[in-house]
Formats: C-alpha cells, structure tokens, sequence
C-alpha cells in the first residue's frame, strides 16, 4: 500500500486514471491469457472446498462455516477465503510463445550438457563448478 500512495503523491496529474489492484489483475490476464482458478476455502486455511470437500458448507477440521453469514448475498454466497491457483498449461504456453524466453529456458540444459560433456571427454578438466543460477 506505501507504493501505491508513493506513486499517487508523484504522479497527481494521473490520480484519476491510475489503476486499481483489480484493474492490474484484469489487465494482466487479459495481455498474458492466463487467468486464476479460484477455490473457496476455510477461514482457518484447513481445507480447499474441491473434491470431496466441495459440497460441504461447514470446515469438517475446524467446523468454521464455508460462506459468511454476515456479507449480503446478491445471488451467490460469499466465502471466507478464496485460494487463487494459475495453471501451469496456459503459463509455459505463454512462455514458449516467445522465442527469446524458449531459449532462455533451455539455456539451463545447454549448460548442463556442456558440462557433461566437458566431464566426459576430461572428468579432471573441471576443478570447480560454478552455480550457473
């Protein structure tokens, strides 16, 4: 929240089009593709309300109910807490999208086989290895 009132205090000319946390959120997912997978959950973080969990409205660890009773549902019930899970598909899609980031995760196999290699011609040619991350 400091970086947020740091940059607002900087940048008064631009307070009414500065963008919300949400408004990133969307924007992100929007360019990349990649949207959040969201999960109820207990309020004590016991369980995620999926598979065999996912019809229940009470926590079976703690009891603590799944919806709040208190927030005013328009439609829908409201969790405790949600857990936001990004697939891992759509992510390496976006990676190997562009054709400098497929290179740059091969760069760690690259390095390694150079090694073995090395290792293989002369296993005494290396006498110390560097952490190459």
């Amino acid at each position: 929240m400091d970086n947020c009132v740091a940059l607002l205090k900087l940048h008064q000319e631009h307070k009414a089009s500065f963008p919300t946390y949400d408004g990133i959120k969307h924007l992100v997912a929007d360019i990349t593709g990649i949207n959040p997978l969201i999960y109820d959950m207990c309020v004590n973080s016991c369980i995620a309300s999926t598979g065999p969990f996912a019809a229940n409205n009470k926590c079976p660890e703690c009891l603590e109910l799944r919806y709040d009773p208190h927030e005013p549902a328009h439609g829908h019930q409201t969790a405790h807490r949600t857990f936001h899970t990004y697939p891992l598909g759509p992510q390496l899609q976006a990676m190997y999208a562009s054709v400098e980031n497929a290179h740059l995760m091969h760069h760690h196999t690259e390095c390694t086989h150079k090694i073995r290699t090395q290792l293989c011609d002369n296993p005494n040619s290396i006498r110390d290895l560097d952490n190459i991350y």
